[in-house]
């Protein structure tokens, strides 16, 4: 055996080896990317986004795989948490048709299943309905207290514009913080688009839709961090060059301490 081989079968050399290949894991980035994400503080505090992502993710990993029975039903307590639940249970539906363990697999007595989702919400709304006696009382009271209605993208747009440029408020750097984060989710969108990733694209596109078609842009920063395709990417883009990682926390880490600085201080909440 030569001192080289040798050498490389050391006792130390494979350790070595494991740590970096779990250390240059796409998986390892895209979980080091989110928790130090500007709004990372979300995910820490008494928010409902940490819980939303532990049931959606394995629902998501699990309809990939073709375990419908289970990706439902956590998709169906995902939707309990969180009215994104709804864009989930949509994407779910199109990973069925075009995926490969779905209507390409004939597998048509799953189908179903994915009704589940819509069920949970359904039920939550039949609640409001039976509580107060108004089933759209979620949305009626974001429209009460913040003044959120549908309207069209570009008013949406002009009037956070408005708000993060044109005028000097206690919110300006927050309505500042929603347009890059709309910016990211439109790139993201394009980029799913390009890549024919149809169920990521209906999952996040059609929240980015929800977002930019309110009032003004609110939320759109902490929606981010349900963005999983989007921590996928980073992991992969990480993985590949890892410049990219420092030049990233270079600017998520300080916007990180500040806006979690800014949240304990009652900026976020009020």
């Amino acid at each position: 055996m030569g001192t080289a081989e040798r050498i490389g079968r050391g006792p130390g050399t494979g350790t070595l080896a494991r740590t970096e290949s779990w250390w240059g894991h796409p998986g390892f980035l895209a979980v080091l990317a989110i928790i130090t994400s500007p709004c990372a503080v979300f995910l820490f505090a008494a928010y409902s986004e940490a819980l939303f992502l532990a049931l959606a993710l394995p629902a998501w990993l699990l309809a990939k795989k073709g375990r419908w029975e289970y990706a439902a039903l956590l998709a169906a307590a995902a939707s309990v948490v969180r009215i994104t639940g709804l864009f989930l249970a949509l994407a779910l539906v199109v990973e069925f048709f075009v995926g490969e363990h779905g209507a390409k697999a004939r597998n048509w007595r799953k189908l179903p299943l994915l009704a589940a989702p819509f069920a949970s919400i359904a039920a939550y709304m039949g609640y409001q309905w039976y509580r107060t006696g108004d089933m759209m009382a979620w949305q009626h009271a974001q429209e009460k207290g913040w003044n959120r209605q549908t309207v069209m993208p570009w008013e949406s747009f002009k009037t956070t514009w408005y708000n993060a440029f044109e005028i000097q408020s206690e919110w300006t750097n927050a309505f500042r913080v929603e347009i890059a984060a709309a910016a990211v989710g439109v790139a993201l969108v394009i980029w799913l688009v390009y890549r024919r990733q149809w169920p990521e694209t209906v999952y996040v596109g059609t929240q980015l839709a929800a977002f930019m078609t309110s009032s003004f842009y609110l939320s759109i920063g902490r929606a981010t961090l349900l963005w999983f395709p989007l921590w996928i990417l980073l992991g992969h883009l990480f993985a590949r060059h890892r410049w990219l990682l420092g030049l990233y926390l270079a600017i998520s880490l300080p916007l990180m301490a500040a806006f979690t600085a800014s949240f304990t201080q009652g900026q976020w909440t009020g």
